[in-house]
């Protein structure tokens, strides 16, 4: 029973967590939150992972990392562009 009531309550506020964010950026949340519990799992469980499985927990925290990099450096060139044209506006 508990376990569905926190199925439940993630769903809910998976769906809180969209009207908020992009739905990209909730993608990269996802997967982040996935390799985290798998991190987790090996650590306080000792399991057992294969290469492969390491490659592809690099994989998703790298990516997700030059994304959250890239977003930042757009959203900067943005918003000084935005500026600059509006100071051209107001001038």
């Amino acid at each position: 029973v508990a376990q569905s009531v926190f199925y439940h309550l993630y769903n809910q506020v998976s769906y809180m967590s969209l009207n908020e964010i992009s739905p990209l950026t909730f993608s990269i949340g996802n997967t982040m939150k996935r390799v985290s519990v798998i991190v987790s799992s090996i650590i306080i469980f000792h399991t057992a992972i294969r290469p492969i499985n390491a490659v592809g927990a690099a994989v998703a925290i790298l990516g997700t990392f030059l994304y959250s990099q890239e977003a930042r450096f757009y959203a900067n060139a943005l918003a000084t562009v935005l500026f600059v044209l509006y100071c051209k506006m107001h001038a």
